[in-house]
């Protein structure tokens, strides 16, 4: 538990803490497991009473968590955010807010790291697994009374799951992250413990602990966010937790270090830490606007948590669990635990219906915030490419000939640009190619969407499509995009005389319309100039600038565009209307204003004097 805490409040060395949330799986199958798997050689199974165990362990202390967010995200959030937490709210009041999470975790949606209620996925993968594993069990039980068979059964469902983790994990890492068929083998890996032959030496007994110590921390020490997890690195953690659940015969030196009253009072808050200290954290960003905390901010907001855990566990889990009336029935409790579930999912839906209730904030605030941080403000609806299309063809619009054709290659970076280019390029066809996050080089890396795109585009597309000019951009910030960007040029040059490259905008550490609208909202004092990335892009504006030295390229600079020398950047439009709708992506009027910008900087010249020739 602990280390899922150092890793999200930053403290080092814990860079790959999220596994105690593997370990967590690990322990939690083998306990409830040992419980079902009692029950049922005992003949005294009942699923009531079993949902009757898990309502009173998991509920109260969630839905306590789900209420105090949404009142915190009453005072703190902007209506987007409040809105979207409403929604989660409603997803993880039933156990399913690894769906939404899952759902959510596209390019333009919210920062994961700024959702109140992103923790509550594990909690959900976990209720899901206990919906079917006790029916599971009891249907296999009464089919043959066998622990062998019942052990054979659960390994099949280890092993099919473990080969999803892998498979996912390379294909869709979003899916193999949040999803109970991708995690239900680490689970499984622990209710297999139950069936283990208890180690009787202790020797052995010992080195299995010290091994299982040693691989929980190299993984929360060497793993990182950027790892490919959870799939064969999720097995650190998992084989670490086994090694050290595995029953024993003896007391060995393991078991004593995690038997120390430090260890045993984690242990007995560790479930509310964990449903505490993430909203604590998150909260707290939104009011520093995004920032992470300090050392010693980390230090007193985890010992807040900490109280927070101790005050939840002596005034909630432990009443509830230990509430006993004559007339309360295991059905009335699992009754109660759904009509609870369904009030709290209602309260949590009254910011989700009301759009965040804008209401609370002055007309000003309202303004910016209604260009949502994550609302796309404007599509092109010409000719766009943004796949390779099934039957391997050339799309039609890349066919046609005729007058002056114009192409923009890129990322979001370069789409957002295409409708103000097409206003500002008279008579001129526009072709667009390019996707969310797609590298606009030669060799690019990413998703196979984008990969298949780019290199269609440089061995097709590109010739057949006869372009008079093209226009490259991107959020220029992979060093190996910009190595490649020469040879990429280079080869674009082959095709066709004009070629323009843009730089990237001026980028916030957190949206921009969030920091102009916060003045409503409870806020540390800021300036707005204190958000941006204005050396930092600039210096990468360097780095493109220099791979073009020599080419017969046009570079045009958002940058300059935008900001003065000093790194102070216009905010909004002559309109008042905000520039960016996110940490970089542009409004409709912000692009449009951008655009104007570059033309005066050359942007589309090489444009002008095609159509004129074609003329």
């Amino acid at each position: 538990m602990l280390t899922v805490v150092l890793y999200h409040y930053g403290i080092a060395p814990f860079t790959g803490g999220f596994i105690g949330v593997d370990v967590f799986f690990v322990i939690s199958g083998y306990l409830i497991t040992k419980n079902l798997f009692t029950d049922l050689s005992g003949d005294r199974f009942s699923l009531v009473r079993f949902y009757d165990r898990r309502f009173r362990r998991i509920l109260p202390a969630l839905l306590v968590v789900l209420v105090a967010s949404v009142a915190a995200g009453y005072l703190l959030l902007l209506p987007g955010d409040f809105a979207r937490l409403g929604e989660s709210g409603m997803f993880a009041a039933f156990g399913f807010s690894n769906f939404y999470f899952l759902w959510s975790s596209g390019y333009f949606d919210p920062a994961a790291e700024m959702q109140p209620l992103l923790h509550t996925w594990s909690l959900a993968v976990e209720e899901q697994f206990y919906l079917f594993w006790p029916l599971i069990m009891w249907c296999v039980w009464r089919l043959r009374k066998s622990a062998v068979f019942l052990l054979a059964v659960l390994a099949v469902i280890a092993l099919a799951s473990f080969v999803a983790s892998v498979y996912w994990v390379e294909t869709d890492q979003p899916v193999a992250f949040f999803m109970l068929h991708t995690r239900a083998w680490e689970l499984a890996a622990g209710a297999a413990l139950v069936f283990a032959k208890p180690i009787a030496s202790r020797a052995l007994g010992e080195g299995m602990g010290w091994v299982g110590l040693a691989l929980i921390f190299y993984a929360a020490v060497q793993l990182t966010a950027e790892t490919a997890f959870p799939g064969w690195n999720a097995l650190y953690p998992c084989v670490g937790a086994a090694l050290l659940v595995w029953p024993k015969g003896v007391t060995t030196s393991p078991h004593r270090l995690l038997s120390l009253r430090p260890a045993v009072f984690v242990g007995l808050i560790s479930y509310s830490l964990y449903l505490w200290h993430w909203p604590v954290l998150v909260f707290f960003r939104h009011y520093a606007n995004a920032a992470m905390p300090t050392l010693t901010e980390a230090i007193m907001l985890i010992g807040l948590s900490i109280a927070a855990a101790w005050i939840s566990l002596h005034l909630v889990e432990r009443p509830v669990r230990q509430m006993r009336f004559q007339f309360w029935t295991p059905g009335r409790t699992i009754i109660a635990g759904a009509v609870s579930m369904a009030v709290t999912a209602a309260i949590a839906s009254y910011s989700y219906l009301g759009n965040g209730l804008p209401g609370r904030l002055d007309e000003q605030a309202r303004h910016y915030a209604a260009f949502d941080p994550y609302k796309r403000e404007h599509e092109y609806s010409g000719c766009s490419v943004r796949a390779v299309p099934a039957d391997d063809s050339l799309p039609d619009c890349l066919t046609r000939k005729g007058g002056t054709r114009l192409l923009i290659l890129g990322d979001s970076y370069a789409t957002q640009l295409a409708l103000p280019v097409y206003q500002s390029a008279d008579n001129a066809t526009l072709i667009t190619i390019g996707n969310n996050g797609c590298r606009p080089v030669l060799d690019s890396v990413g998703r196979r969407q984008c990969t298949e795109l780019m290199a269609r585009a440089f061995d097709t597309y590109l010739s057949e499509g006869n372009f008079d000019a093209v226009i490259l951009a991107a959020r220029w910030r992979n060093g190996n995009d910009i190595r490649k960007l020469r040879k990429t040029l280079t080869e674009i040059l082959r095709s066709t005389e004009h070629v323009y490259v843009i730089g990237q905008p001026i980028e916030y550490t957190t949206p921009l319309p969030s920091l102009l609208a916060s003045a409503s909202l409870p806020r540390r004092s800021h300036e707005i100039r204190a958000f941006n990335r204005y050396e930092e892009v600039s210096a990468l504006e360097e780095e493109v600038k220099s791979a073009l030295e020599g080419l017969p390229v046009t570079y045009v600079s958002p940058l300059q565009a935008l900001c003065d020398a000093d790194g102070n950047c216009q905010t909004v439009t002559d309109g008042n209307v905000p520039i960016q709708y996110d940490y970089g992506h542009l409004t409709r009027e912000g692009a449009r204003l951008v655009i104007d910008r570059l033309i005066q900087q050359g942007l589309l010249d090489g444009v002008a004097r095609a159509s004129v020739a074609a003329r």
